[in-house]
Parts: structure tokens; sequence; C-alpha cells
């Protein structure tokens, strides 16, 4: 049983390679988590805004919003494009649009698909001080292609 644990959190770590970037970890593994892009053009920089939705059938319950910045991430004003830097390699993550004139005007982001999220449940030994008890955590990765 031990080696089948094993293999399985070797397999799950295995996900999280070379091309991929820990954005947002829980121990709240039933929560809804929403990352998306977000952007300061006027600054050329990008982010990643996560949305953290524990309420579940709550009504009254707000959910929560996370900035994380992300190393090598980035909006290019020239080309208008969110760009990740890794090893190297630049990927294009997202097209930034804007149209309209006056108050009609909006920006909207579209993905490329280059950059994905990724969603992976991991089982890690927490030490309290007097016992050290296993749960389950929610890890968001954003990979690249």
């Amino acid at each position: 049983m031990k080696k089948l644990l094993g293999t399985l959190l070797l397999t799950m770590t295995a996900v999280a390679s070379a091309n991929s970037v820990k954005i947002y970890s829980t121990w709240d593994y039933t929560a809804e988590i929403t990352p998306r892009f977000e952007i300061n053009a006027d600054l050329g920089r990008a982010w990643l805004e996560v949305e953290v939705d524990s309420c579940g059938m709550d009504p009254d319950c707000d959910s929560d919003e996370v900035r994380v910045k992300v190393e090598g991430l980035k909006f290019n004003t020239e080309l208008k494009q969110i760009e990740l830097t890794q090893n190297g390699e630049t990927f294009v993550c997202a097209d930034v649009r804007t149209r309209g004139r006056g108050i009609f005007r909006s920006t909207r982001l579209r993905e490329t698909g280059n950059c994905t999220f990724n969603k992976v449940i991991e089982i890690k030994n927490v030490d309290d001080g007097f016992y050290i008890k296993r749960r389950k955590y929610q890890t968001i990765f954003l990979e690249t292609k």
C-alpha cells in the first residue's frame, strides 16, 4: 500500500515538470478555483487573478480573490500579448483586443492555449508540533506547451 501511494505521489509530482509553475495551493480541496490573466497595459505588467470559491451552495458567502505574480509573466505593449518566459523560451499566453470608443471601449483577453491551468490533488503530511496528520491539498499549476 505504501509503495502504491508513493508511486501515485511521484506520478502527481511528475505533472509539475520544468514547464509548469505552481500558482496556488489550498487545503480546501473542494473549493472551486478559477485563475485568469489580468494586465496593466500602461505599465506593461501581467499577473494572475485567482478566484477561490469555497462557499458551495451558501448564497451569503463571497468568494476570495488572490493576485499571484508569476516570474517571467509580462504584458508586451507593442504586440499586445501576455507572454511567459521560462528557461529562455517565450510563450504567448493571451492576445489582448481593445474595441469600441469612449464609454463603450472594452479590453478583452483571448487565451491562445499555449498556457493552460492544471489542478492536482496532493496528499501531504502536516506536522502541527504534536501530531502528524495527512491532509489533501488542491494545487493549481500554470503549464506551457
